[in-house]
């Protein structure tokens, strides 16, 4: 039975700009975590436990009876497998499948798809010649403008404004970026996922003259943003926000608080949260400035008054948050492309990119 196939490089242009393309891992769930691609889901042909006997076996008898096991393990749920990927897969032009390495997992896989009436399309070398691909891209990212601004100054709202041409790593951390910035409904991905996500956005603007980035540090939340992409950013032009501190409180308090508290987040929770963030600080800070934005913050939370939340939050952006902000320009001392306020800075980059 002959099995289709193609390259990782034709898969990784597919997935970055066919809309049609669906793709299924039969990696166990553990190993999906570790690296999910993107567009695919997991149905594991063998999950966690039954890949850990498959590799007890292999070590203690060999590859011949660890295979057999493997069919042994899957051959009772193989309906319920086929089942799943095909609904999955069924009528779409590019229905992909891989396993680690393109090996016998994606092939029985496969074998059975096909045996079952359906088109299915194996990716050869797997997730692990995807991840190659993957790493290629990250080696040289593209042309940056980098947007700059102190905390609260709208960087991120001002990137949305231009989604065709921009990276957003905030979105693929999971994460606003700074030492508040954990979203409490999302974990962050793995960083192998993370790191997918950015190569498959920069091979869809490798035709871009210039893409728009947010200015980042090394972490976002507890991942690391690619270290070529950190020199990259670190190198490029920036687009320079110059914000007064009212309207970026005004901003803080709604990302940070307001729109937490609509959207369902309780309120204890959301405070024990930012008071954990406040204790990883206090060392920057200050004992004593510590102490104060911590009182004002229990407060705020106490009487549940906006008014409030703009007193400690004023007290974090002029405390800590522009004190690095600053020190890190003083030493980055990169080029300005362009400087103004919110919208002087969106215009011009609309004129940029028209």
């Amino acid at each position: 039975m002959d099995l289709q196939s193609i390259t990782p490089a034709h898969a990784v242009q597919l997935i970055a700009f066919d809309n049609s393309v669906r793709g299924v891992d039969v990696r166990s769930e553990d190993e999906f975590k570790k690296g999910a691609i993107p567009k695919f889901i997991n149905i594991p042909i063998l999950n966690n436990s039954e890949r850990r006997e498959v590799g007890i076996c292999y070590k203690n008898r060999g590859q011949q009876a660890a295979i057999e096991l493997g069919h042994k393990l899957v051959d009772g749920h193989r309906d319920r497998l086929v089942e799943q990927w095909g609904n999955y897969l069924q009528e779409t032009e590019w229905p992909l499948l891989t396993c680690w390495r393109g090996g016998l997992r994606s092939e029985t896989a496969a074998k059975w798809i096909q045996s079952a009436g359906q088109k299915v399309i194996r990716i050869e070398g797997g997730t692990k010649a995807l991840r190659n691909e993957f790493l290629k891209e990250l080696s040289a990212p593209p042309p940056f403008y980098v947007i700059a601004g102190p905390t609260g100054s709208g960087k991120t709202q001002l990137l949305d404004q231009f989604e065709r041409c921009h990276v957003d790593l905030e979105k693929f951390a999971c994460h606003r970026g700074s030492s508040f910035g954990a979203l409490l409904r999302t974990p962050q991905p793995s960083q192998t996922t993370f790191e997918n996500e950015i190569a498959i956005r920069f091979v869809q603007l490798r035709d871009r003259a210039r893409v728009l980035i947010e200015d980042e540090s090394v972490a976002i939340g507890s991942l690391r943003v690619p270290q070529t992409v950190v020199n990259e950013i670190k190198s490029s032009a920036i687009i320079r926000l110059n914000v007064n501190i009212e309207d970026r409180v005004t901003n803080i308090l709604g990302d940070y608080v307001k729109i937490p508290l609509e959207t369902g987040i309780d309120s204890s929770r959301l405070e024990a949260h930012y008071e954990t963030c406040l204790f990883r600080i206090r060392t920057r800070l200050g004992g004593q400035m510590h102490a104060l934005t911590l009182e004002s913050l229990k407060t705020a939370f106490k009487k549940s008054n906006f008014d409030l939340h703009r007193q400690w939050i004023r007290l974090l952006l002029e405390n800590y948050y522009d004190k690095a902000y600053q020190y890190a320009e003083s030493r980055l001392k990169r080029p300005i492309a362009f400087e103004g306020d919110w919208d002087q800075c969106r215009n011009w980059i609309q004129n940029q990119f028209a």
